[in-house]
């Protein structure tokens, strides 16, 4: 909404909202959010930007609305820094790589259960026979939704998926380059899918 031409608010409301959504990203200590964070701030910049005039100038971005934008992301910074916690900071120092191996660890279930899976829900109750850590943990999704539907789903149906949701989300489909508001909700699904 900041980026449109004509603002049904006033930019610096919405600059407050993605100011407090930032601080909230970062203090969610969610590490693959943070790291798609300035990723999905460098894309939108650049979808957004506005055609050039006709004297053949390249296309340019609104240096008030970039400010403000910048401001933004900034302040939610400085609010999470402000908010942190001992415990926020060592989550998100944390070394643990153990949601990025559970792809691994889905694999001999979706090997075992390819053409129909294992029924759509049932990952955390047939997971424990798959396991590969000893403990008492309970893992309810596989942390990565392309896993989580070929186990549950199956590859034909997961790949199915895959294709339809490909074809319905392709940028010109979808207007991306015509419209800041199409864009800014291109970029937020395609980070979210990024980060899963």
């Amino acid at each position: 909404l900041m980026l449109t031409r004509r603002p049904p608010i006033p930019p610096w409301v919405v600059g407050i909202g993605v100011m407090l959504l930032v601080a909230v990203e970062v203090t969610s200590a969610s590490r693959g959010g943070l790291l798609t964070l300035p990723i999905g701030v460098v894309a939108l910049a650049i979808l957004s930007r506005r055609p050039g005039s006709s004297r053949g100038q390249g296309p340019r971005v609104d240096v008030r609305t970039a400010a403000l934008l910048g401001a933004a992301v900034i302040g939610g910074v400085s609010l999470a820094l402000l908010g942190g916690t001992r415990d926020l900071w060592s989550e998100l120092y944390d070394k643990n790589l153990s949601k990025l191996e559970m792809i691994l660890w889905a694999r001999p279930m979706i090997h075992d259960h390819p053409w129909l899976g294992i029924g759509r829900g049932a990952f955390e109750s047939v997971f424990p026979a798959y396991r590969v850590l000893a403990g008492s943990g309970t893992y309810t999704h596989a942390e990565n939704f392309i896993a989580q539907w070929a186990s549950e789903w199956g590859l034909p149906v997961t790949a199915l998926a895959l294709g339809g949701f490909g074809w319905a989300f392709l940028p010109g489909r979808l207007g991306v380059t015509r419209s800041a508001v199409a864009a800014g909700g291109w970029v937020g699904v395609a980070l979210v899918l990024l980060q899963n």
